[in-house]
């Protein structure tokens, strides 16, 4: 194995991956990541109202529950890791060439893949402004 992106610190740890490795980035995410929550759609659709209104009801909290998860892994895995690992980080000049090389490449070509199918653009502008950015 050449290399591993997790975007919080317990998906190494729980793999363990910083048993067989030296040294980690801290500053390099592989983009956008999530942790889903799901379930059948057949079984949501034969809930009662009372059950999906309840659900709706509790997503916000769900995801504010789940960052916070991250968050407190976080605090408690990083200072594991740069005790034992060597910490990289990379500039600002770097990263942004890591992004016009690999990244927008990427993304463009994702966007006229999907362009005909749906507001692939839309999607991309919209994820980069929920992170305070623009595309």
């Amino acid at each position: 194995m050449d290399a591993v992106s997790f975007p919080f610190s317990y998906g190494h740890v729980d793999y363990k991956i910083h048993e067989v490795t030296d040294w980690f980035t801290s500053n390099l995410t592989p983009g956008t990541s999530d942790c889903p929550v799901a379930f059948s759609i057949s079984a949501y659709e034969s809930l009662p109202d009372q059950y999906k209104a309840l659900l709706e009801d509790v997503k916000d909290q769900v995801v504010e529950v789940q960052i916070q998860a991250y968050i407190e892994m976080d605090e408690q895995n990083l200072p594991m890791l740069r005790q034992e690992l060597q910490e990289i980080r990379y500039s600002d000049a770097a990263l942004a060439e890591f992004q016009a090389a690999a990244g927008r490449p990427v993304i463009d070509a994702w966007i006229e893949e999907n362009q005909d199918r749906f507001d692939a653009r839309g999607v991309i502008e919209a994820i980069f402004n929920a992170v305070g950015q623009s595309y």
